[in-house]
């Protein structure tokens, strides 16, 4: 992320800058897991469980076949620096649909072997930026996914929304926001627990309640912030 030339540098590393500067009283010895595995409960650097984020809404953001390969090789090092889990942002995607969601299921398995937790966060019912057919096909792998653990739909698109925004991605022709075959009812069959993502604290009662009245949904909780997915600008 704040390696030089990556497009993340710029961005990313004042805020690692800041969250590193470690003040270790002298008489202390600094816990080694401050180094070798910074995002452990027992380096104590952050509170609750720590995911590491891939993917997301920018132009280098598109998950393909051979990322995801290449991921592969990555989840023991994820685990071994102390992340709980693994958030896959799927909102851009590029290659076809059938082998693209074979992909994913593998690293989905992938992480859980590892002892990683693994969420799915999408623009809200599906990814925006896709092929239609890569869609359905991406929805039905998520549904039918036994290593999937939290589901966290984006209830936004600009991140500004005054409440939560509970429109559908549409996934083909005839579809619009409010009526699309990428559905919360098709995405219902989950065995996840469903964290939506949201612009705003305030908005998760409304969120909770929708979920609740439309589809006998629980919601957990999830929202902005360190640590949270929150939509690129």
């Amino acid at each position: 992320m704040t390696a030089p030339g990556q497009y993340t540098e710029e961005q990313c590393k004042p805020c690692f800058l800041k969250e590193l500067h470690i003040n270790v009283p002298s008489e202390e010895a600094p816990s080694e897991a401050l180094f070798s595995r910074p995002f452990s409960a027992e380096a104590g650097l952050h509170k609750g469980l720590q995911f590491l984020a891939v993917g997301g809404a920018t132009k280098h953001s598109r998950f393909s076949v051979d990322l995801l390969k290449a991921a592969l090789e990555q989840v023991n090092a994820v685990k071994a620096a102390g992340f709980d889990g693994v958030t896959f942002d799927i909102e851009r995607t590029t290659g076809g649909g059938e082998a693209l969601a074979a992909a994913f299921l593998e690293a989905f398995a992938a992480c859980k072997r590892a002892g990683l937790l693994v969420m799915v966060a999408t623009s809200h019912s599906a990814p925006w930026d896709a092929p239609d057919s890569t869609k359905d096909k991406l929805v039905d792998a998520w549904v039918r996914s036994p290593d999937v653990d939290l589901f966290s739909p984006q209830l936004y698109t600009m991140g500004y929304e005054a409440e939560p925004s509970f429109e559908q991605t549409p996934c083909g022709g005839g579809d619009s926001s409010f009526k699309s075959r990428c559905s919360w009812e098709r995405l219902k069959g989950m065995r996840a627990k469903w964290v939506p993502s949201l612009s705003a604290a305030a908005h998760y009662p409304n969120a909770s309640a929708f979920f609740e009245a439309e589809l006998d949904i629980t919601t957990q909780v999830r929202g902005r912030g360190r640590g949270r997915r929150v939509r690129e600008p």
